[in-house]
C-alpha cells in the first residue's frame, strides 16, 4: 500500500507518511500568506497543486 501523505505549512509544504508520521519531503511554498487551503497531486504525481487565500493557484514540481 502506498504511503498516505498529509500537509502542514509555515513557508514550507511538508509531506508526511501517515503510516509512520515521518516527514518524507519539504517543498518551499510560494505565495501562500499564512495558510495553504487546498492541495492535490497531478495524475502522474510529478506536480503538486496548491492554493492559499490568494485568488491564484500554484503548480510546482513535487520533486523540489
Amino acid at each position: 500500500m502506498a504511503p498516505r501523505r498529509r500537509l502542514a505549512t509555515g513557508g514550507m509544504i511538508r509531506l508526511f507518511d501517515t503510516n509512520t508520521w515521518e516527514e518524507s519531503k519539504r517543498i518551499h511554498a510560494r505565495s501562500t500568506g499564512w495558510s495553504v487551503v487546498d492541495t492535490d497531486y497531478s495524475p502522474d504525481r510529478r506536480f503538486l497543486i496548491y492554493s492559499s487565500w490568494s485568488p491564484y493557484g500554484t503548480v510546482q514540481a513535487a520533486n523540489e
